[in-house]
Parts: structure tokens; C-alpha cells; sequence
């Protein structure tokens, strides 16, 4: 799953991560709105200003919805510039896109390396085991 990712999924996945909060206490995510995102965006850039190209970013991991002006702000910026730069836009975003901020460091290259890998694995585990229960 990469970047033909249909947007249903990114949003049935947000709707997963909210569900699984309501079930908590519901306190983690109880500002989250579902709304139209209609970009996705690569949390680890297509085309990074000063940082070296991954040929690795059009995976699940790396990806999210976004409004489109969010990924026009975004541009081509590195993870951890994005965390601090758009930290208003980033938690008002999907919850795919918050998760992906709070497990990045300062470290983009531990995004690339780790991060992204572990964080689409249970994004996907997630996925499955939710259409798992309504598939017999």
C-alpha cells in the first residue's frame, strides 16, 4: 500500500484509532473531527530541500491525509521541521498524521530507517484486524 492507497482506507484507519480511544477514556482524541482531507501528504518528503532522497516514501507508513493547504505549508520540509513549524495544523490533522508526530524524533533519518516501518506495521495490523472482524 502506497500512494494509490484509496483515501477511504486513511480514513477508515482514523476512525479505527478514534474508535479504540473511545473505548479508553476517550480523552486522547475527543478534539478529533472527521473532515475532508483530500491530499496526501509524505511525511518524510518526495523531493527534500536539504536532506537526501529516500526511495522508500511512497509507503503506507509515510503517508497521511491532509487538507490540500496543509500539504502546500508542508512543502518539502523534513519531519521535524513540520513538528515544529505546524504544530496548530499537525493537532487538528488525521490521527495517522498525529501518530506519525509522536513517534518522530528530532532524527529524521530515524523516521526513514525505523520509524516509518514500525509505525506502517501496526497501522496495517490494525487495518486487518478490524476487517477481519467484519469478513467471515
Amino acid at each position: 500500500m502506497g500512494i494509490d492507497t484509496p483515501h477511504i482506507v486513511f480514513n477508515y484507519l482514523d476512525y479505527i484509532l478514534w474508535w479504540e480511544d473511545l473505548q479508553n477514556d476517550g480523552k486522547k482524541y475527543s478534539d478529533f473531527k472527521f473532515e475532508f482531507r483530500n491530499s496526501v501528504e509524505h511525511w518524510y518528503p518526495q523531493h527534500p530541500y536539504d536532506l537526501q532522497q529516500w526511495n522508500k516514501g511512497d509507503r503506507f507508513g509515510n503517508l497521511c491525509l491532509v487538507p490540500r493547504h496543509i500539504n502546500s505549508r508542508f512543502s518539502n520540509m523534513d519531519p521535524a521541521k513540520k513538528k515544529s513549524t505546524y504544530e496548530k495544523s499537525i493537532d487538528k490533522g488525521s490521527l495517522k498524521l498525529r501518530l506519525m508526530w509522536d513517534e518522530t524524533s528530532d532524527d529524521y533519518n530515524d523516521w526513514k530507517e525505523n520509524l516509518c516501518e514500525e509505525h506502517e506495521k501496526k497501522m496495517l495490523g490494525k487495518l486487518r484486524e478490524n476487517v477481519n472482524l467484519y469478513v467471515r
